[in-house]
C-alpha cells in the first residue's frame, strides 16, 4: 500500500518555555525558493503545528493530498521552510487575502523534495 504522506518534519524547540505557554510554527510550500510568508503570491500553501512541551517534538506529516489540492502536480519540485515567531495576521476583506506578520528570521532554511 502507497503512503498517504510524502514528508514528516519534525518540530523541537530549543528554548524553554514557560507554563501555559506555546510556538506556533508553519511550513510553507512553494514552487520557488524565494517564500516570504508576508507575500501570498511568493507560495502555494502551509500547514501550522502547535508546540507546547519543551521536552518533547512533534512530527508533521505531509500528505501527498494537501500538495496536490495545493496545487502542485507530480514530478514538481517543491520547496519549502519552516517559520516561527509572534504571529499575527488578518483578511484584506476586498481583496479576500490572507497577510500574516510577525515571523522570526530564525528560519529551517529552505528545503526541497520532489512530489511522487
Amino acid at each position: 500500500m502507497k503512503t498517504p504522506f510524502i514528508a514528516t518534519f519534525t518540530f523541537k524547540v530549543l528554548d524553554p518555555l514557560q507554563d501555559n505557554e506555546y510556538v506556533v510554527g508553519y511550513i510553507f510550500f512553494s514552487k520557488t525558493q524565494n517564500i516570504d510568508p508576508s507575500d501570498q503570491t511568493s507560495y502555494f500553501g502551509f500547514l501550522q503545528v502547535l508546540y507546547t512541551n519543551p521536552d518533547d517534538h512533534i512530527n508533521l506529516n505531509v500528505a501527498i493530498s494537501f500538495l496536490l489540492n495545493a496545487g502542485f502536480v507530480k514530478d514538481d519540485k517543491i520547496y519549502c521552510e519552516a517559520f516561527t515567531g509572534n504571529i499575527g495576521g488578518y483578511t484584506d476583506l476586498l481583496t479576500g487575502k490572507s497577510y500574516i506578520s510577525g515571523f522570526s528570521p530564525y528560519t529551517s532554511g529552505v528545503k526541497s523534495f520532489i512530489l511522487p
